[in-house]
């Protein structure tokens, strides 16, 4: 089921147990998303060999912390959601980071590096990074294959609530405007009724 990539991380340590300087057992297992009956039995949580080291350089390199805000979620947990169940976390191939509470940091960071092919974007890629989503609440990075063409994937779903502010502030003072006009018309009517009498 899993690749050859994916390391499964014991538990029964210490929670507090550092896996790499900054993040531990705990988080990784917070950031685990299952349905309750499969929590009974975890013994261990699948997750890319070097998703934690990316986490890690991240927050080396911007110097604030940096949460796990999604691993590994169990097939059953995305199904529960509506989600695709042979997507990148049930093949334990992703982590979802943020900054909070200030996301736009961590997203501007990774953006630029994606978009200017930087060291940090090399780095990425070297420890396996294909995929690059961005949100409003971090970023997602992910482990699959590279496409067809050798491109990495990319999208960004900050864009579409960026439209649909753009569009609120066009659209709402236009039907104010449309209002007061409609208004205007009815109290120019009403003149010209009292004058016609």
């Amino acid at each position: 089921m899993f690749s050859p990539f994916i390391k499964f991380y014991q538990l029964g340590f210490n929670d507090d147990y550092k896996l790499t300087d900054n993040f531990s057992i705990r988080e990784l297992y917070e950031a685990t998303k299952l349905v309750d009956s499969e929590y009974l039995t975890l013994e261990s949580i699948p997750l890319h060999r070097n998703a934690l080291s990316v986490a890690q350089y991240l927050r080396d390199e911007l110097q604030i912390p940096l949460f796990i805000g999604s691993a590994y979620r169990s097939s059953l947990y995305e199904a529960t959601k509506g989600r695709s169940q042979t997507g990148s976390h049930p093949m334990a191939e992703a982590i979802d980071l943020n900054s909070s509470p200030n996301n736009k940091i961590l997203t501007d960071f990774v953006l630029n590096a994606f978009n200017s092919k930087n060291h940090i974007y090399q780095h990425l890629k070297s420890l396996g990074v294909n995929s690059y989503g961005f949100y409003d609440w971090g970023v997602h990075l992910d482990f699959r294959e590279r496409k067809a063409d050798n491109t990495d994937r990319f999208w960004d779903d900050r864009t579409k609530k960026k439209i649909e502010i753009i569009t609120l502030i066009w659209v709402i003072p236009f039907l104010i405007v449309l209002y007061l006009n409609r208004y205007r018309i009815r109290f120019v009517k009403k003149i010209f009724k009292k004058l016609r009498k």
